[in-house]
């Protein structure tokens, strides 16, 4: 899986093959130690970019546990 910060605010997250596969059939990720600790260390680092150069339209944008996340 790959994670890419778009300039807009988004992002996309890119799959390989055997990941769709996965997802396919098990309808989730089921991460090791290691790949739990290089997702939240990425997301970690895209968190503190995106909030020094977020878009002005998404600056005062607020979330909470309720909030939907909706995929394109």
């Amino acid at each position: 899986m790959k994670i890419i910060q778009r300039e807009d605010g988004g992002g996309e997250f890119l799959f390989e093959e055997h990941e769709i596969k996965i997802l396919n059939e098990k309808r989730k990720l089921i991460l090791d130690g290691d790949s739990m600790v290089h997702l939240v260390n990425t997301l970690g680092k895209i968190a503190v970019e995106f909030a020094a150069s977020r878009p002005p339209h998404l600056i005062n944008m607020q979330s909470d546990e309720n909030s939907k996340i909706d995929g394109k």
